[in-house]
């Protein structure tokens, strides 16, 4: 599967929570896709969180599963906040992830507008049951 991992579930992880530390490590080992925009801003996101498990795992997705997308198209801001549309923009830019991967009130609470737009939202409990696939 592909996914746009918002940076909550990366955060929510090195706080020890198993429904996102298992998530992320199916993402690895069940060779899914996780996609970034092209200029860097979600990975720098990233490595913004500490923790050895997710810097390990930054390390390992970083070589083979981590896609980027070249950002083209955009709208208006349909989370109220500036900083998550980037996540938004990379599903609209690229045909292959239509899947945020998020529980962060910003997403939350604009389901609806992302659905509209043909992004699924994924809490982390829906995220971990379809990691769990073989991609």
């Amino acid at each position: 599967m592909n996914f746009v991992v918002d940076t909550s579930v990366l955060y929510t992880a090195s706080e020890g929570k198993h429904e996102a530390i298992n998530f992320l490590r199916n993402v690895y080992l069940k060779c899914h896709r996780v996609y970034v925009d092209s200029n860097g801003k979600i990975l720098t996101e990233y490595r913004s969180v500490h923790g050895v498990f997710i810097s390990q795992w930054l390390k390992l997705v970083s070589t083979r599963r981590i896609q980027k997308v070249k950002i083209k198209k955009r709208c208006e801001n349909i989370l109220c906040c500036k900083r998550d549309m980037v996540f938004v923009y990379v599903c609209l830019n690229c045909r292959w992830v239509k899947i945020i991967v998020s529980e962060d009130h910003h997403f939350t609470k604009n389901s609806g507008k992302l659905l509209r737009r043909g992004i699924r939202l994924f809490c982390l409990n829906d995220a971990l049951e379809a990691s769990k696939q073989q991609n």
